[in-house]
């Protein structure tokens, strides 16, 4: 698995630098590693994870992903606006 391993000591931070999909997931206009270790636990930032997935259509860190957070979820519509503007601009 390589990058993929030990995921609940990552966090999206680890895996993205673009700033609005970081906005998005932790909803702040100028987080930092920091503050998202002091404000989340490692269920969200795991939940977390799997939204990055979502959104960076990364399959490979879902299936990761996945047994640690083994939810179906209901991306919300913004979610879905997102992930289009980003494979649009691919």
């Amino acid at each position: 698995m390589g990058k993929y391993e030990n995921l609940r000591e990552k966090t999206v931070f680890d895996f993205c630098d673009d700033q609005r999909i970081l906005k998005f997931i932790a909803g702040k206009e100028h987080t930092n590693i920091n503050e998202y270790l002091k404000d989340t636990d490692e269920e969200t930032r795991v939940s977390d994870l799997r939204l990055l997935a979502f959104l960076t259509v990364n399959d490979e860190l879902d299936a990761a992903v996945y047994p640690l957070f083994p939810y179906i979820i209901e991306w919300t519509v913004e979610a879905f606006k997102l992930r289009n503007e980003l494979l649009a601009t691919q």
